[in-house]
C-alpha cells in the first residue's frame, strides 16, 4: 500500500480520488489495503459531468492561413550591432 504503520493514526476518514488514467487495479488494491487495516465504509460518488471543450490550433485543422506562393518570403533584416561600453 505504501503507507507505514501509524501514518494514519488519528485519522477518522480517507477520501480517494483518481484521474482517468489510473488503472482500476491500483484503486482496488489501495481500497483493499485500507479495509484490511481499518473499518471501512465505501461510498462511490458519481463523477461530475464536464462540458469543457478546446478547439484545436488552426495549423492542425487545416484552417491556418497559407503563405502566398506568388510572393517570396521576406528575408530577416539583420540587426545593427551596438558598440560595447
Amino acid at each position: 500500500m505504501g503507507l507505514e504503520d501509524g501514518e494514519l493514526a488519528g485519522v477518522s476518514s480517507v477520501s480517494v480520488t483518481t484521474g482517468a488514467s489510473v488503472p482500476e487495479v491500483l484503486i482496488d488494491g489501495l481500497i483493499q489495503a485500507l479495509c484490511a487495516r481499518f473499518d471501512c465504509f465505501i461510498e462511490e460518488v458519481a463523477p461530475m459531468r464536464e462540458n469543457v471543450s478546446f478547439k484545436l490550433p488552426r495549423v492542425l485543422t487545416g484552417d491556418a492561413p497559407q503563405a502566398d506562393a506568388a510572393q517570396p518570403a521576406t528575408p530577416a533584416t539583420p540587426r545593427a550591432k551596438t558598440p560595447a561600453t
